[in-house]
């Protein structure tokens, strides 16, 4: 039987995911705005935040997100509500039919910077790691996370890795560049610190995380690749003085495109051990045409913490072959 670790898959946020925003922030909160399709933008439906509109689909400092669902985009695709996660059966229905015991979900909408505003990112992040608590809950245990830090806030991100710890998550949520800092920059050391001592790997997926970087392309143009998929090969946060260079804390790269099913990605993750007895995870994904595998330290993303909980642990540790899934032997 095919037991395989999906382990980048996304959610497409959907405005339930705010209803956790403390009384004072509800009014800030992300709505839905809509247009005509027949504009630039080749859309109808965005997300309004702090007076910007995302995705922003045309044009310099633009980018391409999935989310929110379009207005009568429930009415022709079924499974909207298992890709928003609003539908839990449904979604492990789908897993099911896949052969995916287990998922690990990431965000849509912060894949891109949201706002400068330290008080409301924090109250984004808080409202959706709330959310995505109570799926894992409703999934027992089959949709694991990846939390969403605050990460402009120190205080507050240690405070949402706790709780994320005790409820589903397995890794932390960056892109390879956070607003104008890079991931080895010493301001992160304390989230670095605290993810090293719950023992969950930084997860840095794609993501127009840079301002900055994201300005200076035309999104009809450059599409993607330059300002969100290249920030993540600028991360090197286990260098000499990181804490990362003497923990247990790993580092997972990601970077696939969906294969269609609900949630599925292209990415799946096994644990082999190595000679000397030790698991070495291993991750393994295809992007376009180009198949990769990274052989990384540490723990990365689910595959260490889903892997060794499951039946079996190590004893019954999948094996994968670079771009195909993982099967058990």
């Amino acid at each position: 039987m095919l037991r395989a670790i999906d382990a980048d898959t996304h959610i497409f946020e959907s405005a339930q995911v705010w209803d956790f925003l403390d009384e004072d922030m509800y009014p800030r909160r992300p709505i839905i705005v809509s247009g005509p399709r027949d504009t630039v933008y080749r859309r109808s439906g965005f997300w309004l935040i702090d007076g910007n509109i995302f995705p922003k689909s045309a044009g310099k400092g633009g980018f391409l997100l999935g989310t929110p669902t379009e207005p009568g985009q429930r009415e022709t695709t079924p499974d909207v509500r298992a890709r928003e996660l609003l539908d839990i059966a449904g979604r492990l229905q789908a897993m099911d039919m896949m052969g995916v015991e287990t998922q690990v979900v990431y965000p849509t909408l912060f894949l891109a910077y949201l706002t400068d505003d330290v008080a409301l990112e924090v109250a984004l992040c808080r409202s959706y790691n709330r959310f995505m608590a109570g799926v894992w809950e409703q999934a027992r245990g089959r949709l694991r996370w990846v939390v969403v830090p605050p990460l402009r806030s120190i205080d507050a991100s240690i405070e949402e890795i706790n709780f994320a710890k005790e409820h589903g998550a397995v890794g932390l949520f960056f892109r390879g560049i956070e607003r104008d800092r890079t991931l080895d920059d010493p301001y992160f050391f304390p989230v670095y610190q605290e993810a090293a001592r719950l023992n969950m790997p930084i997860s840095v997926h794609t993501g127009a995380g840079c301002p900055a970087f994201t300005a200076i392309f035309d999104v009809t143009r450059s599409h993607t690749f330059p300002h969100t998929r290249t920030l993540p090969l600028s991360s090197r946060p286990a260098r000499p003085g990181c804490p990362m260079s003497s923990t247990r804390c790993g580092v997972s790269l990601v970077a696939v495109q969906s294969s269609g099913g609900p949630g599925c990605s292209r990415s799946t993750a096994s644990i082999r051990p190595t000679k000397s007895g030790k698991t070495c995870p291993t991750w393994c994904g295809t992007w376009g045409q180009t198949t990769w595998s990274w052989v990384l330290t540490g723990a990365i993303m689910a595959a260490v913490d889903v892997a060794e909980t499951r039946q079996g642990s190590r004893k019954s540790s999948p094996i994968c072959a670079p771009g195909r899934m993982c099967q058990a032997p």
